[in-house]
């Protein structure tokens, strides 16, 4: 009797174990994911911006612009390079110019239809800081000196034209919805600006926040903001005069930066790692998966991966979203409850044989 009572905690300690192996985040609805490393690029410098078109991946560092071939994304290869003497901070590129936001030295463009030659063809606010850059429908919008947002007219790259600006207390990011900008103002908290009239951007709404608001996104009527000094939060912009909050993620120490995939939120917390969140219920925010590592400020995707911007001595981390398939987890169980019965057999014919050898 002792020996079947020993053989039958031991293999309910062995299904413990094997069970746990299976957990996912309680209550959330997605299916279990693994957040998985497969390649790097170790920088000269921090790398501070990107952005994917097709196969090529071109990188702001502080010292120049990079750009990689990412046909084989695991082994990322280097076809250009421009270095610069300034701090570039931001990279938008369309056709063949580079746009770069550099803090010392103002809004540059590059030209790059040819990445082993890379040329510099301008600079606008020269010895000025510009921290931010996006060109979308012949508008390009920079954030200079932390002080103005500056509407540029781009029709014709090789002589830009001030168009408009709005004054700003240091603009961070920002993000274009049709006729409205979402502005990140470090300082104070986000503000939508109509640019129906370029001319004459217009303040509509703000959310006063002095937690230094870092990085916006926009999902229909619901704006996700990363707050370096206040985590996470999610906020009601159905009406855009008056945007108010719904909920904050305060596992989130230090939000840096985050995307938006499905109902699944990416957040960059600077000191812990890429954390993620089932956003199903924007009330509560269900923790899903963390992938730790250090000084993590931006994450970009690329169909089923995930590129990390990382500070410190600079590095830049792909990762590989792989997930199990839709009832997974009700495979899991039934693996375990199988497993189970299985054990249970075999303990009760162990004690069958124990038994019959102890009456010989």
């Amino acid at each position: 009797m002792t020996k079947t009572f020993v053989l039958f905690v031991i293999s309910f300690a062995y299904l413990l174990c094997f069970t746990n192996c299976s957990v996912i985040a309680e209550g959330t609805t997605q299916p279990a994911m693994t957040l998985e490393k497969i390649g790097e690029i170790d920088t000269v410098s921090v790398p501070t911006d990107l952005q994917i078109i097709d196969n090529t991946m071109y990188v702001v560092e502080q010292a120049g612009l990079i750009i990689y071939d990412i046909t084989d994304i695991a082994n990322p290869v280097q076809v250009g390079e421009f270095p610069d003497s300034g701090t570039l901070h931001g990279i938008h590129v369309i056709g063949d110019y580079a746009f770069a936001a550099d803090l010392d030295e103002g809004l540059e463009i590059y030209n790059v239809s040819e990445f082993t030659n890379i040329q510099k063809v301008d600079t606008y606010y020269s010895g000025q800081d510009v921290a931010e850059v996006l060109v979308q429908d012949s508008v390009c919008i920079v954030s200079v000196d932390a002080s103005k947002l500056i509407l540029l007219n781009s029709s014709d790259i090789m002589d830009l034209t001030t168009l408009g600006e709005f004054n700003i207390t240091s603009g961070m990011d920002f993000q274009i919805v049709d006729d409205l900008i979402f502005v990140t103002d470090n300082l104070s908290g986000l503000k939508i600006l109509n640019i129906s009239d370029p001319t004459n951007p217009t303040l509509v709404g703000t959310y006063v926040d002095g937690e230094n608001v870092r990085a916006v996104n926009v999902d229909q009527e619901i704006a996700f903001i990363s707050c370096s000094t206040d985590g996470f939060k999610i906020l009601d912009i159905s009406d855009i005069s008056s945007p108010t909050l719904i909920c904050e993620i305060h596992e989130v120490i230090w939000g840096m930066g985050h995307i938006k995939q499905g109902n699944l939120i990416y957040v960059c917390d600077y000191d812990a790692g890429l954390r993620v969140f089932d956003v199903s219920n924007l009330n509560s925010p269900i923790p899903y998966q963390i992938y730790e590592c250090e000084r993590v400020f931006k994450v970009f995707e690329d169909q089923e991966y995930l590129i990390l911007l990382e500070g410190g001595d600079g590095l830049i981390e792909i990762l590989e979203v792989i997930q199990e398939p839709t009832g997974s987890n009700i495979d899991a169980t039934l693996v375990v409850i199988i497993g189970m019965i299985g054990v249970s057999a075999s303990v009760i014919v162990i004690a069958m044989i124990l038994k019959k050898k102890s009456r010989v």
